[in-house]
């Protein structure tokens, strides 16, 4: 249960950092990146990868939403961006 909520935490730090990284709120800080803006604010439990991922995730809207849903772990939805390496995931995935 606690490993339950500690991941739908995480989630919601992604999608905060997703938000930060689309709106760009990270030059507010004079950070030239939202991964830049992580190391500096020192938040417990972000990193420059989180900041990856969460850019990442926006070309993968399938993963986001079984992400978002619970449906699956950010484990899984950090494996499947790194094997479809940029790439859409629709070219992928079809059905």
């Amino acid at each position: 249960m606690v490993l339950q909520q500690l991941e739908v935490l995480r989630v919601i730090a992604l999608g905060r950092l997703a938000d930060v990284d689309t709106r760009q709120l990270h030059h507010l800080h004079g950070a030239p990146s939202t991964a830049s803006w992580v190391d500096r604010a020192g938040v417990p439990g972000l990193d420059r990868g989180q900041a990856a991922l969460a850019r990442k995730l926006r070309a993968l809207p399938a993963t986001t939403e079984q992400i978002t849903a619970g449906r699956l772990f950010i484990a899984a939805g950090q494996l499947i961006s790194t094997a479809l390496g940029g790439r859409c995931e629709s070219a992928c995935f079809r059905g």
